[in-house]
């Protein structure tokens, strides 16, 4: 294997680096077998900074990673079901909270340099920054709906990998890390890093023996997650057919068919050239020692409903893979005709316990608690993901005028507009709007990954050379089917169209930060204060138990005469 031109060794730190890595780490009360918390590491900070900054310095410079930092503390936390069942607990690992400060040390400089050399797959989103997964949910959804509108039939395989955290193999990590450039001392601290960890299990102040490590990434380090990343980043080189987009060990592989060029191919041709690509991803899989999970591999054939389905008998290892209709990409419901109705539906059923949980404490809790559960509980389910998802927003509308009624304390045919004002809180839609003008304006600073800064977003007179009435409006991509226009790629265009003048011209002399400010402002200053529908039901509701003539009902409500209270 030809190693990489470049080269990368660990500089000399200061005490500024320190004191930044220990303000880096998320204070934590619990300990490790040091006895030590990172709340209190902080505490300490001042007298604990230089001799830190020699002893980390003396570690990169001869490659030896402390022993004493690598023995990790197991905490069993019990899940559900029977509590004498072992597989009914998840291992809980702490690590010395020093050994924090070195592995952040480490991270900062070898991130630095991946970055630096662009390195890392550009499709890997998991661990990274700027990248996340609502950017590869609108990755994938964009690509399936252009396929769509292509007329190919897109197909996606999702492929689950059994701990492949626990069971990375040590020899292999070291020989990637060199590939990439690290050699020297700074290869063999990673080395020593990896090499003779242990762990114990603590359990109602009983501990058990250390046990030797001899695979994987330490769980909870600062550090594992990126080696992973290292181990992970060429397996995109095992298959050409195949588009890649990963999430740390959630990987998932697309491709198309073209159902008019392939109708004279048999379906177990097109089966044929598929499995042997799966094929090709197995043995990258072997090679690195890593197991997959058949039974949880699943594979999806994304069209709408007149489309040509053709029957496929895809196998890997000689085991069936199962077709699903239905899937959860990261979190997102995916269905084969993307028309978001498996994700409404778990959004709902999420969104009405909350609801149902605030109505009970309606009158128990003071308002300003009551909007910090709604934050928690049901905006946090409306941001997930909602570029991705968000054109059908509306849908879930109803549950949150449920939701600002009670916060209220209001009637539950009381008008949901005047509230939101009042509470300074923003209509579902107008949260999907907020997300676009965040994606647009990193779009505009080149702060998104490669896929998207592919999207062109011109003004007309940046394409025509001639002048037009609109010239100054976004160029909108025509597209041939309307569910294309559900992707960011071609709403975006109709949006800017639509947005006010006053905050395009933000985007370029603004920080997101006002931007969001400004426009979450002027749309809540927007709302209604009060109703303006003449004749309003839930503003001039009659008891129609009270009275038993119809003519003197319609007067009644004739005249707005409220009789109700």
């Amino acid at each position: 294997m030809e190693k990489f031109p470049h080269s990368f060794e660990f500089s000399p730190i200061n005490d500024i680096d320190v004191e930044n890595a220990i303000q880096e780490i998320k204070s934590k009360n619990s300990i490790g077998i040091d006895s030590i918390s990172t709340k209190m590491l902080k505490f300490l900070k001042p007298l604990i900074v230089k001799p830190l900054t020699l002893i980390i310095n003396q570690s990169l410079r001869t490659g030896i990673f402390p022993e004493n930092l690598k023995i990790a503390k197991i905490i069993p936390v019990y899940k559900k079901e029977d509590k004498t069942s072992f597989n009914n607990y998840r291992p809980i690992s702490i690590l010395p909270a020093i050994s924090k400060v070195f592995e952040t040390i480490m991270y900062k400089q070898l991130y630095s340099y991946l970055e630096k050399y662009k390195l890392l797959f550009d499709k890997q989103y998991g661990f990274r920054k700027g990248r996340s997964t609502e950017l590869a949910t609108v990755e994938l959804v964009d690509g399936l709906l252009n396929d769509m509108e292509n007329g190919d039939l897109p197909i996606c395989f999702f492929i689950d990998l059994s701990k492949a955290f626990d069971t990375l193999n040590h020899t292999i990590l070291i020989e990637k890390l060199q590939y990439y450039g690290i050699r020297n001392n700074t290869l063999e601290l990673f080395r020593n890093y990896l090499s003779n960890r242990k762990q114990y299990v603590e359990y109602d102040g009983t501990k058990s023996d250390y046990l030797t490590l001899q695979t994987g990434v330490p769980q909870g380090s600062v550090l594992g997650p990126l080696l992973f990343l290292i181990y992970m980043n060429d397996i995109a080189v095992a298959s050409k057919l195949f588009k890649f987009i990963l999430f740390a060990d959630d990987t998932t592989l697309k491709s198309t068919m073209n159902i008019m060029k392939d109708d004279k191919r048999s379906c177990r041709d097109i089966s044929i050239t598929i499995n042997n690509e799966l094929e090709k991803i197995n043995l990258w899989l072997k090679a690195n020692k890593l197991s997959l999970n058949i039974g949880k591999t699943k594979y999806m054939l994304f069209h709408k409903h007149n489309k040509i389905i053709p029957e496929l008998k895809l196998k890997i290892n000689n085991v069936i893979l199962e077709k699903v209709n239905e899937f959860c990409f990261l979190g997102l419901n995916l269905d084969t005709n993307l028309t978001w109705n498996a994700h409404i539906r778990k959004i709902s059923g999420k969104l009405n316990r909350s609801i149902g949980v605030l109505n009970k404490l309606k009158y128990t809790l003071p308002q300003k608690i009551k909007i910090l559960i709604y934050n928690s509980f049901i905006l946090s389910q409306i941001n997930y993901c909602i570029l991705a998802w968000g054109f059908k927003v509306d849908e879930l509308s109803l549950h949150q005028k449920a939701a600002v009624r009670i916060i209220s304390n209001s009637n539950f045919t009381a008008h949901s507009e005047p509230i939101l004002k009042n509470l300074n809180l923003l209509k579902f839609p107008d949260i999907f709007n907020l997300h676009k003008i965040k994606f647009y304006y990193k779009y505009l600073k080149n702060d998104l990954p490669i896929y998207f800064l592919d999207f062109e977003f011109k003004e007309n007179k940046n394409i025509h050379l001639h002048d037009t009435r609109n010239k100054s409006d976004h160029h909108t991509n025509k597209v041939k089917r309307v569910y294309a226009d559900n992707c960011i790629r071609n709403n975006m265009s109709h949006f800017l169209n639509n947005l006010d003048i006053s905050i395009k011209e933000k985007f370029h002399t603004h920080s997101l930060k006002s931007i969001k400010h400004y426009f979450r402002e002027r749309t809540i200053l927007g709302y209604n204060f009060v109703c303006t529908e003449k004749y309003c039901y839930s503003c001039y509701r009659i008891d129609i138990r009270n009275f038993q003539y119809p003519a003197l009902l319609t007067i009644m409500h004739y005249i707005k005469l409220d009789l109700t209270y």
